[in-house]
């Protein structure tokens, strides 16, 4: 039997991967993906209605409730080039992408950023 893994939980892997963070995470069948960062701190991805994997959406979460923690608090993630600020997650051209807040800039695909 072939076990696929769900678009949300690939959506959630690639945001971590953009901000660097080493986390494993875990498809939780109850609407959300568990996440367990590297230092035993943990969060959950709420993705119910989400399960097709909009990226912006759980890159915002990922964004505010990894600031919460006490692992990345005061980081940016991901950095925004050249800033102090993190890059923030919108959707144009119907692709997601990482745009810095101040200058309205790409700065990558998300799940693209080096």
């Amino acid at each position: 039997m072939l076990v696929t893994t769900p678009p949300a939980v690939k959506a959630v892997r690639s945001v971590l991967r953009d901000m660097g963070v080493d986390a494993g995470t875990r498809w939780v069948n109850d609407g959300y993906v568990w996440v367990e960062v590297a230092g035993g701190e943990s969060l959950a991805v709420w993705i119910e209605g989400n399960e097709h994997g909009d990226v912006v959406h759980i890159a915002e979460q990922l964004q505010n409730d990894l600031s919460e923690t006490s692992t990345f608090w005061g980081r940016a993630l991901p950095g925004c080039p050249g800033h102090t600020h993190p890059a923030s997650p919108e959707r144009g051209d119907d692709e997601p992408w990482w745009v810095c807040p101040v200058s309205g800039a790409r700065v990558a695909r998300i799940g693209e950023l080096a």
